[in-house]
């Protein structure tokens, strides 16, 4: 369980630093390798919406662009199931306000 200093507003930016930047197959090999991982966890990618990811029991949703994620969570144990999923194979910075998603200030 993390321990978390900041005001409950359901928004939190994370992102991944592990990437394989200029290949033209990296998009699509990175999404394959982080579909396979989170499907077993119970996270799956919207069938209508590009880059939207779901779970199957739990009131999270995530989007995913490049490399980061845009997370809407309702309590604290959604959101750190889901970061303690991704930091077990990626390295991971968070912005708890949510204000940096996709690079934007």
């Amino acid at each position: 369980m993390f321990k978390h200093d900041f005001s409950h507003n359901g928004k939190v930016y994370a992102e991944v630093q592990k990437g394989m930047y200029g290949l033209l197959q990296a998009g699509l090999i990175a999404y394959r390798d982080l579909k396979r991982y989170l499907l077993p966890h119970g996270y799956y990618p919207s069938d209508t919406t590009v880059g939207l990811w779901h779970h199957k029991s739990k009131p999270i949703m995530f989007t995913l662009v490049v490399d980061d994620f845009g997370i809407k969570y309702n309590n604290v144990p959604e959101i750190d199931h889901l970061i303690n999923i991704v930091k077990q194979k990626y390295k991971v910075s968070m912005d708890w306000t949510g204000g940096t998603y996709k690079s934007i200030e």
